[in-house]
């Protein structure tokens, strides 16, 4: 907080014209002692006014401390309008010359609110936003099959059709159904489990036995890709305090995503580990390496590492999203990690929810 000029100036004329009524008053206090009380100060003159200067001194600090906190108030209070007037919720008060302990941390409280207000703002717009592209991300990903199954519908509507050609439009239909099917169960789980912390169902697991029941439930699935699947865990038993269904769905999450993206990899593999108060897990494939722009974008909603919307690959590109909020929802964090040997999705949580 610095002082104007003017109030520069004008403390400045305090000081001076304070020196000058105290300097007069000390003369006065001299005058009335000896003519009053007949004291003579005869060689204790020198004394006498040391005490004065001394006196002096403190009530002229005391003056100028209030003056310059004051204008410093005065300041504080002009800012806060102007941010009020102008909806500067970006500025912040500067505190670095308060030396009044009360008025600095009043700023510092202040300051605190502005910067509290100015994220509160930015939420809600980011949350506008993300109302926006849900909605058109939602719309295009339904219209898409919606398309198409009206238009096969509109085929088999046409009498004249072969009854090979109705088959085929009507499985055409189904499949596009299905899609649809997928897309908004998937959208009801996103809306689920986003902003979820308050609602897990938290209980003591065992993370060996989950990697082992997952790799079990895929083995299918992988065998017929021509894949193997993998899963280890160090020590060979880890137990965390977790909520087993929502977390059972993160890793169902990365390993469909593996499965479906994994592109030309031979093996999907799972590894967990203990690191001092978290587990670290691991869901990784030896597939063709994700672009390192992408990296950041995979655990936003309807994003695809693959150009099309359309791609056979498909999905909804809500998956990994809802991966990413229930491991937030746990006080966890979630990346991945890719080169041209290895693709692994990482996954961190802490082995202890009570400490949060």
């Amino acid at each position: 907080m610095h002082l104007s000029d003017k109030q520069k100036k004008n403390l400045g004329i305090i000081a001076i014209a304070a020196c000058l009524l105290l300097l007069f008053l000390d003369f006065l206090i001299i005058n009335f002692i000896q003519d009053v009380f007949r004291y003579d100060l005869t060689g204790k003159n020198k004394f006498v006014w040391v005490i004065l200067i001394i006196l002096d001194v403190i009530v002229l600090s005391v003056l100028l401390k209030r003056t310059y906190d004051r204008y410093n108030l005065n300041n504080i209070i002009e800012e806060l309008q102007n941010i009020a007037k102008y909806k500067q919720f970006d500025s912040q008060i500067e505190v670095n010359n308060l030396y009044d302990v009360k008025l600095s941390t009043l700023v510092n409280a202040i300051n605190d609110l502005i910067t509290a207000t100015n994220k509160s703002i930015d939420d809600q717009k980011k949350a506008e936003k993300t109302k926006d592209e849900l909605i058109t991300n939602v719309g295009h990903d339904i219209r898409t099959p919606l398309t198409s199954i009206i238009g096969y519908l509109g085929l088999i509507e046409n009498k004249s059709i072969s009854k090979d050609d109705l088959h085929k439009y009507a499985h055409i239909a189904y499949l596009k159904s299905k899609q649809m099917k997928t897309l908004v169960e998937e959208l009801f789980e996103y809306l689920k489990v986003s902003g979820t912390k308050d609602k897990l169902n938290v209980s003591k697991m065992n993370v060996s036995q989950m990697l082992q029941q997952l790799a079990i439930s895929y083995e299918l699935d992988i065998e017929r890709k021509g894949l193997k699947i993998f899963y280890k865990t160090n020590p060979e038993n880890i137990y965390i305090e977790a909520d087993p269904d929502k977390l059972g769905r993160v890793f169902n999450n990365l390993i469909s995503n593996a499965l479906k993206y994994g592109e030309n990899a031979t093996f999907i593999s799972l590894f967990a580990k203990l690191d001092g108060k978290q587990i670290v897990i691991y869901v990784s494939n030896d597939g063709k390496k994700i672009p390192r722009n992408s990296l950041d974008q995979l655990f936003e909603r309807f994003y695809r590492v693959e150009n099309s919307r359309s791609k056979e690959t498909g999905g909804t590109g809500l998956g990994l999203a809802i991966a990413k909020d229930i491991v937030t929802a746990h006080h966890g964090n979630i990346y991945a990690e890719s080169n041209d040997n290895i693709t692994s999705f990482v996954v961190k949580l802490p082995v202890n929810q009570d400490e949060f």
